[in-house]
């Protein structure tokens, strides 16, 4: 089957042929599809790759089932509801750096603009009026420019400033004092980046803790005069504050690319006020940036849907191609080796830790932890995946923790598994692609993770095994391969036997009820 991919969005072409150069894949391209439209052009699909006109709610998302990655062309991803679709075990990928220069420029043009008044100048003499007195404007040389969140965009952007001579101050609870020195930026608290600033600029993600963050009390804070410019996400800065604050001249004028409702009404007040610069959303639109996130989205969901390398993912731990393919066979392990662990344990699931010891604690780990909690859940969650995993554990209140010891155990790299107090299970990897278990509450053995097995049990008396593989054969399933292990009180023992199909549940009662058989569990890792 071919792996279809809808595209709703003008993609530039060069990212669009590095899909088509697949033959596997299905393009689709499409206008901007919203609501019904899109989640009926979703069915079927594999990945969905978007810009900000189609909105991927939490209503479309769950109306299509298969639907494996969403890529996101540019920064944002304000329009996908991704608590959603991490809920339908869908990756949502995007390209942050793809536009980081573009819109710190078009941030810079704003705010020359702005400070000089060049539109409003523009279109006075285009009415033929030549009025020099009624746009003197200020400099920027020597201003201090307030920065919220310096991020990729406001770095660059602060970057730029400095070149002009301009104090930069900047509120981001995520960058460094170091980080802050290489940029020349002075961090502050945010209440004090109000106060200070001459030109004010918002360049962060928009969430519940940053709506309206430049709102009616900034303002209050601000000094008389203040300018404000918004190239980041309509709604961080609050409409109805900015507006009385215009009015009254606590705001000397502002320069806005995005707003709260898009496209604005015709009869904005914003749009419409004389001392507001305004654009329709053009902080990523140029050739170079168009060019560079079609093409970044573009290779990024190849990738995925190839190889499983992830790239600029969003509600995933990013991992290199080459990374990938370092960890790829344990992420096998891992997952095989959690289903057994959820297969072979009969009650319920509580407190999940895991420790990686050895090499293995260098890798990274939390996409292991994700690979082996998707085998574990399995068996209680239909649609559980590597996105959703960790979610769905502590929704279902499994506490999940990771340890990690550069000292290797019994071997170069393990996983060790403990649930609760009921299960201590560790794996390895002999070689490159051999996955086994080689101990299972306190019994060691080396039982390979593969194709249809059965565990089992038992007391540890004469006659045992014997019965097993005579109740085995007279059912007629093959046997490949038998794993034997004991515990130290040498009283109980395991046996994992690996079959050449799945047993049927008349051969699972019937060595429940063969003598000295204490537990069985039928457990299929054909396909992992």
């Amino acid at each position: 089957m071919p792996t279809r991919i809808l595209v709703s969005a003008a993609l530039d072409e060069g990212g669009l042929n590095i899909l088509r150069a697949h033959k596997d894949f299905e393009l689709t391209v499409v206008e901007p599809l919203n609501g019904p439209e899109l989640a009926n052009a979703l069915k079927g699909m594999d990945a969905v790759l978007v810009r900000s006109e189609s909105k991927l709610t939490r209503d479309v998302l769950w109306k299509v089932s298969g639907l494996r990655v969403i890529g996101r062309a540019g920064s944002g991803v304000d329009n996908i509801d991704v608590v959603a679709a991490t809920e339908r075990g869908i990756a949502v990928l995007n390209a942050p750096g793809g536009n980081t220069v573009t819109a710190a420029e078009h941030t810079l043009a704003l705010m020359l603009s702005l400070a000089r008044h060049v539109p409003q100048a523009n279109a006075k003499l285009r009415e033929g009026v030549f009025d020099r007195k009624s746009f003197v404007g200020v400099e920027l040389n020597g201003k201090t420019l307030g920065v919220v969140g310096l991020g990729q965009i406001g770095a660059v952007l602060a970057e730029r400033c400095r070149a002009l001579n301009m104090r930069i101050v900047a509120f981001d609870p995520f960058v460094t004092e170091e980080r802050a020195r290489q940029l020349g930026v002075i961090m502050a608290p945010l209440e004090e980046v109000f106060k200070v600033a001459d030109f004010l600029t918002v360049h962060t993600p928009l969430n519940e803790k940053t709506k309206g963050i430049i709102g009616k009390r900034a303002f209050e804070l601000c000094k008389r005069g203040v300018r404000v410019i918004n190239c980041a996400r309509g709604g961080l800065v609050d409409e109805a504050a900015l507006l009385e604050a215009l009015n009254s001249g606590k705001c000397a004028g502002a320069a806005l690319d995005v707003f709260e409702k898009e496209p604005p009404a015709k009869d904005n007040a914003l749009v419409l006020h004389p001392r507001v610069v305004c654009t329709p959303h053009l902080g990523a639109s140029t050739i170079d940036a168009q060019e560079q996130v079609a093409e970044i989205i573009c290779r990024a969901v190849s990738d995925y849907l190839l190889t499983g390398a992830i790239a600029g993912a969003v509600n995933l731990p990013s991992l290199s191609a080459e990374k990938y393919a370092q960890v790829k066979p344990w992420l096998t392990l891992a997952r095989r080796f959690g289903t057994v662990l959820g297969a072979a344990h009969d009650g319920a699931l509580g407190a999940v830790t895991i420790s990686y010891d050895g090499e293995i604690s260098r890798f990274e780990t939390r996409m292991l932890t994700r690979a082996l909690l998707t085998g574990l859940l399995a068996r209680e969650c239909d649609n559980v995946n590597m996105v959703n995993a960790l979610d769905l554990a502590k929704q279902r209140g499994h506490g999940v923790s990771e340890q990690h010891s550069e000292k290797p155990r019994d071997f170069a790299s393990s996983i060790t598994v403990k649930i609760g107090e009921a299960v201590e299970a560790t794996a390895t990897l002999y070689g490159n692609n051999d996955p086994r278990i080689v101990a299972f509450n306190g019994v060691r053995l080396e039982a390979l993770l593969e194709g249809a097995m059965l565990w089992l049990t038992n007391n540890d008396k004469p006659g045992v095994i014997g019965r097993i593989g005579t109740v085995i054969g007279e059912s007629g399933v093959n046997i490949a391969r038998f794993h034997l292990g004991r515990g130290q009180s040498k009283e109980r023992a395991l046996a994992v036997v690996a079959i050449d199909s799945p047993p049927s549940a008349e051969l699972v009662s019937k060595l429940k009820a063969t003598p000295n058989i204490t537990s069985v569990h039928s457990v299929d890792l054909t396909g992992l």
